[in-house]
């Protein structure tokens, strides 16, 4: 498969499968976990609306371009006014970081919307287990070090925790790992 099919579709759907796992977790509603599973699954829509060449372009991308790609959550958030509170929350929060150097707005801890945070670690840990362009599709052992090295930093530490747990018993369940290996 293309990396841009899977990156329309395969992603997306992953993203929100472990987005509402983790909400399972958390005790949301089915009503909640449905809103969630749908801005997970537009999270990325608003770059449809960003130049075909910086989607796919092979390598890291130039200071001027991560700023046009920064754009596709404000884009996406415009676009789609019609959605429920959550799925626009989502869509335009995911890139928001714990310590408050994420974008578009710099929100921090409390102030993103729970809902961001969870889709946040869903979208990287996708994002790193897959390939793309500029690079492999790292084990999702290394995914897991990655987020929990940025654990209160760049992540919800409640929401690094549960997702962990998660991983680890998908991993132990698969006999890919002894169940006490991955630890928060």
């Amino acid at each position: 498969m293309k990396w841009w099919l899977d990156d329309l579709m395969g992603h997306p759907v992953r993203t929100a499968y472990w987005s509402v796992r983790i909400a399972q977790r958390l005790g949301w509603s089915w009503l909640s976990g449905l809103c969630l599973f749908l801005g997970a699954l537009l999270h990325d829509i608003g770059k449809l609306r960003l130049p075909a060449r910086l989607l796919h372009k092979p390598g890291h991308l130039e200071s001027h371009e991560r700023e046009v790609m920064r754009r596709h959550t404000q884009c996406a958030y415009a676009w789609l006014s019609f959605t429920p509170g959550t799925v626009r929350r989502v869509i335009r929060c995911h890139h928001e970081s714990w310590d408050g150097s994420g974008y578009p707005h710099a929100l921090k801890d409390s102030q993103i919307p729970l809902c961001a945070r969870i889709v946040a670690v869903a979208d990287v840990y996708d994002a790193l287990t897959s390939p793309r362009p500029y690079k492999a599709a790292w084990r999702p052992e290394q995914a897991v070090a990655h987020i929990l090295a940025a654990r209160g930093r760049q992540f919800d530490p409640r929401i690094v925790t549960v997702f962990v747990a998660l991983v680890r018993e998908r991993l132990a369940r698969a006999g890919r790992l002894p169940v006490g290996e991955l630890s928060c």
